[in-house]
């Protein structure tokens, strides 16, 4: 019951929850204060007190226009946190409590235009909580609930992208590079993010940009408030209301879009060279003084995990060097045996974090540079043993330098006015570094200074994005990327005298350029949806009559009276401590049916919650005969996270031998608790352990009258309480396919219990339970899996509690059950990937992928089975037999809604060694 209450709670929340979730670490250390506005609370922690008045200023000046854009009301506050623990940039958006959440780390390097970042994920997550209420119908907040989750993801994403963002050239670049290599999204597939990867994760919002952007230009800017005003009074299909109120469906508007699209730029005759390295995608090349090529590149898009790589020079090879989550920004030390670069760990605090750290190439041997400095994009000093690199700050990021000897850093260049610098590089001779730049207002250039920090200059002060410089090896002339034709392009400047050539130019975009020796300059090619490589250019090319890359008609189009200057002097009231209990507030009550009994019950099932989600209140009740009920408190307050839940339910627990047919019904009464503490060694994002503290106090009695003739089949009146600890650890590969064919990961779990009369438990008994599992990619993305499970009891347990391996749950098709105190499973599976995508899409269903897989289950069944309890001899090891189950089984995934993706299982197998015949059997859950 508590998991289908959470399934249908996360499906109700899922459209507006679609940017990454927080990782479920408290933060007891830090100290939140909340100012209010007119229509906000911001809610934000020490060191953010500039940026939450900021933050309220563009949140009152979104507001106004928004819900007049989309004709809405909006009762009450809307809640905007904003957190800076992680070096996160995104924003999230519930309509359950109407919030925001912000993780504020800077992200302008990551975009284009001169939209600052902030700017535009206030007002794109504000622009989902204003189409959740103007969804809504008469049926209020479930109304808008539901009508969220059959409104394609492409038109929730398209509406806050219009009225928060503009039309750009990463965007435009995107959308050209999917469609010149045949990979823009159907319509099906828009509708939610069905498999998404990196590229296509990003194209939902792009092409749902566009196609909003169309319609607005198209049909009026009423359109967008129309279309959802229709689709609230028969929220079942977005395409028939499409074709209610504009006269075309779906399909007919997407055709109509696709032949507004510019075609494929062309880019004349310009010398370029590719490169193609066994990745999918590189991110970063740099060589050193030898000649020796090392990458970032991340092996499959489905991944996405990004590794540093050193190339052998004996055999041409690849293999990577230090720990995951590398940035593409890195530096070869002066004398070549180093690699100086930062990635993303686990801080003290438990947030995520960049620092630096080096790797020696002969060695491999990985040692950090700094300790939760929010560092990245280190370069190196040629002629010395220091490196430059940037701090992210409350306000902006800085350049620093240290002395790799020593390890003393010092400031070189800060403004502290919200600005951001990025991708520094030092002069051939030392003497300067340049840098991007970008100033409060958004506006990205070239910058200069001295090696000692003075002389802050502009190189370039123009409103194309200037991104990237690296200096020429032997003289002051440098590389970088310009956007002025409409995409990225590789430039060449003389600092001196202010000349710019450009001199490499791709279908694409050009990105993180690097000199290859003198006559080289390599940079990123993104030309090709499937793979990002490298093209080398030569430094005396010179592209002349390059055509502009066109942006399309409706690229203009924007919501009136977009781009006006902030609200000032919003702040209401004055900073105050943020009272987590005082703001535990209710968010949604839901019917639902139980059974007890007597038949069926009817029941509410609630959750209330305060914005930072510090107390978590999650209850039902049911009547019918008697009441049931069931209610869990959490408190992430503190570190550890604490949960306690109490319940009353009635529950069915079968027949017992010889004694009718009339099965137990029992009531459980009893209360839970659990102390956990989530933790991480601190040296990669992809390992981390679990060890919680918990306990059940409960009292079993039946409800209706069971006589067995055996002595120990009798129903039990009782208490059975429980101290117990637990463990867990895990190491894997995120993977698209993670929850059908999950990549490369191993793991253990262990669970211990212990039912005492000295903690008043009528029946004494010890429970270990522990499982262990690997999977490893062998050939062509197809992988062995295994994974074993030991249950082991000591002592005794009511005949009702009595424990069973059955089908498919422990051995799949296993015709009976085995039953037992003490178990040991196994599982043995070779998978096959048989399609990445079917296309199949029925109405408000999508069926993705189709995997295989050849299995094998075994595993027996000991201790106090049936026979014990009848005779009360209980079954030794050795006299248990073995159960072994082998077949075939195939797996979908299936997006509900086409947004919520479910993994249905289908096998056929049989019992081996036994004259049985075989069995189907069907799954639903995600694979090990």
């Amino acid at each position: 019951m508590r998991c289908l209450i959470a399934y249908l709670w996360i499906f109700l929340s899922l459209p507006l929850v679609f940017a990454q979730l927080p990782d479920n670490r408290n933060h007891p250390e830090l100290q939140w204060q909340e100012i209010e506005t007119e229509h906000f609370r911001i809610l934000y922690h020490q060191g953010l007190e500039a940026l939450a008045n900021k933050a309220a200023n563009i949140a009152e000046t979104h507001y106004y226009r928004i819900t007049c854009d989309l004709r809405t009301d909006i009762p009450g506050k809307t809640t905007l946190i904003l957190s800076d623990v992680d070096d996160i940039s995104n924003g999230s958006a519930s309509p359950l409590n109407n919030t925001i959440f912000l993780w504020t780390y800077g992200a302008n390097q990551l975009t284009t235009g001169t939209l600052p970042w902030l700017e535009r994920v206030i007002g794109h997550e504000f622009g989902h909580i204003a189409t959740f209420w103007a969804s809504r119908n008469c049926l209020g907040k479930w109304g808008g609930l539901f009508t969220l989750g059959t409104t394609p993801t492409w038109f929730l994403e398209g509406i806050s992208q219009y009225e928060a963002e503009t039309w750009d050239v990463h965007r435009n670049m995107l959308l050209r590079i999917a469609r010149q290599s045949g990979a823009l999204l159907p319509t099906t597939k828009l509708d939610g993010f069905v498999g998404a990867d990196q590229i296509d994760g990003r194209l939902v919002y792009e092409q749902g940009h566009g196609l909003v952007r169309y319609l607005s230009q198209t049909y009026g800017e009423n359109t967008i408030a129309e279309l959802i005003a229709a689709h609230r009074k028969w929220p079942f299909s977005f395409s028939h209301t499409l074709k209610r109120t504009l006269g075309k469906n779906m399909s007919d508007l997407y055709t109509d879009w696709l032949a507004t699209l510019p075609p494929p730029r062309t880019t004349g005759q310009i010398e370029k060279k590719t490169a193609s390295f066994p990745f999918q995608a590189v991110l970063g090349i740099r060589t050193n003084v030898r000649g020796e090529i090392a990458l970032v590149a991340t092996e499959s898009f489905d991944e996405g995990v990004q590794r540093l790589y050193v190339q052998e020079s004996a055999s041409g090879k690849f293999h990577a060097i230090g720990g995951p989550h590398v940035s593409a920004f890195f530096n070869w030390s002066s004398d070549g045996r180093q690699l100086i670069y930062s990635r993303k760990h686990r801080g003290n605090h438990g947030g995520i974090v960049h620092d630096l750290y080096s790797a020696d190439v002969e060695s491999g041997k990985e040692r950090p540079l700094t300790s939760d400095q929010r560092a990245t994009d280190p370069c190196c000093d040629p002629a010395q043993d220091r490196i430059c690199y940037v701090r992210h700050l409350s306000h902006g990021s800085g350049l620093f330098e240290m002395d790799l000897k020593s390890g003393y850093s010092q400031t070189l260049f800060y403004e502290g006015n919200g600005s951001e610098v990025f991708a520094p590089a030092w002069s051939f001779d030392g003497s300067a570094l340049a840098f991007s730049y970008i100033d409060s207002t958004g506006q990205r250039d070239l910058a200069i200074i001295n090696r000692d920090g003075s002389g802050f200059k502009k190189l370039t002060d123009t409103a194309e994005d200037e991104r990237t410089p690296v200096w020429h090896p032997s003289k002051n002339e440098l590389a970088y990327c310009n956007d002025q034709n409409g995409t990225p392009e590789l430039w060449i400047m003389t600092p001196a005298t202010g000349q710019t050539r450009c001199v490499g130019t791709s279908r694409g975009g050009l990105f993180n350029p690097s000199w290859q020796g003198d006559s080289l300059i390599t940079a990123i090619d993104f030309e090709n949806r499937y793979q990002i490589q490298v093209a080398y250019f030569s430094p005396e090319n010179y592209c002349d009559n390059q055509k502009p890359a066109r942006f399309p008609e409706w690229a203009e189009a924007q919501p009136e009276g977009f781009g006006l200057s902030h609200a000032e002097s919003t702040i209401r009231h004055a900073s105050k401590p943020y009272a987590s209990f005082k703001r535990i507030e209710p968010l949604l009550t839901m019917p639902f049916l139980g059974q007890d009994d007597e038949g069926m019950q009817l029941g509410l099932a609630h959750y209330a919650a305060d914005p930072l989600d510090q107390h978590q209140i999650l209850g039902y009740a049911l009547a019918g005969k008697r009441i049931d009920t069931w209610v869990q408190y959490t408190n992430a307050q503190f570190q550890p996270l604490i949960t306690l839940a109490g319940y009353g339910l009635t529950e069915n627990q079968g027949h017992f031998p010889d004694a009718g047919e009339s099965p137990l019904w029992q009531r459980r009464t009893g209360l839970e608790w659990q102390i956990s503490f989530p933790f991480n060694s601190g040296k990669s994002l992809l390992s981390n352990h679990s060890f919680s503290v918990l306990g059940t106090f409960e009292y079993l009695k039946p409800l209706n009258t069971i006589q067995s003739p055996y002595p120990n089949c009798q129903p039990f009146k009782g208490h059975i309480n429980e101290l117990g600890l637990a463990y867990a650890w895990a190491w894997q590969l995120p993977d698209v396919a993670g929850s059908i064919h999950p990549g490369n990961g191993m793991g253990y779990s262990v669970r211990l219990t212990r039912a005492d009369k000295r903690i008043q438990s009528d029946r004494e008994r010890t429970l270990l339970t522990a499982s262990v599992f690997g999977r490893k990619r062998v050939w062509d993305k197809q992988a062995l899996a295994a994974r074993i499970r030991i249950v082991q009891q000591w002592g005794t347990q009511p005949y009702q509690e009595r424990r069973f391996i059955s089908s498919p749950s422990g051995l799949r098709a296993l015709k009976s059950r085995a039953y037992g105190s003490r178990f040991l499973l196994g599982t043995l599976e070779y998978r096959i990937p048989l399609i990445s995508d079917m296309k199949f899409a029925p109405p408000l269903l999508y069926f993705e992928r189709l995997t295989s897989a050849l299995w094998t289950d075994w595993g027996k069944a000991w201790g106090n089975d049936l026979d014990y309890y009848v005779n009360g001899k209980p079954m030794s090891f050795r006299d248990a037999a073995w159960l072994c189950t082998a077949g075939i089984e195939f797996r979908t995934r299936v997006y509900l809604l086409r947004k919520l993706g479910v993994v249905v299982g289908a096998g056929w197998g049989r019992q081996l060694l036994t004259k049985e015949n075989g069995r189907l059997y069907l799954t639903i859950g995600s694979v090990f």
